[in-house]
């Protein structure tokens, strides 16, 4: 199956010279939603597929904490240095995500400052996201 033009809205807002820079860096892969789905030493751009962030309690069933499509990226923790997740990740609708190596994504990040403070944007819109969740869950109970 042959992967489609990027629709990940981050790779699409940088310039030409950064986002052809980006895609020579990323390989296409297909995610549905059977796939074991990790993201240790990569970043992934989804372009179609939509992920789901998922919170583990030993005494509760996960909690869905965010959901990353093609507004983002999952793996951006990464950019900050941040090794191990504090959280799951699983697709919740099947689609094309472009996959990058944290090192090149760092490489490009200092290389492009562009898109270095596009990212950190991004990770900072995420972050007030995820505290809206808590928020919401905290007032909105549903059985």
């Amino acid at each position: 199956m042959e992967h489609p033009t990027c629709s990940n809205k981050l790779i699409n807002h940088v310039d030409k010279k950064i986002r052809e820079a980006l895609l020579n860096e990323c390989q296409w892969l297909l995610l549905t939603t059977t796939s074991n789905f990790s993201a240790p030493g990569y970043a992934y751009f989804p372009s179609g597929a939509v992920i789901v962030l998922l919170m583990h309690q030993p005494t509760m069933k996960s909690l869905a904490v965010g959901l990353i499509g093609e507004e983002g990226v999952f793996g951006a923790a990464s950019i900050l240095g941040v090794e191990k997740l504090a959280y799951n990740a699983m697709v919740q609708s099947e689609g094309w995500v472009l996959k990058i190596s944290n090192t090149a994504l760092h490489s490009l990040m200092i290389t492009y400052p562009n898109l270095n403070q596009l990212l950190m944007s991004y990770m900072a819109v995420l972050h007030a996201q995820l505290m809206q969740s808590v928020v919401c869950h905290h007032f909105h109970f549903l059985p």
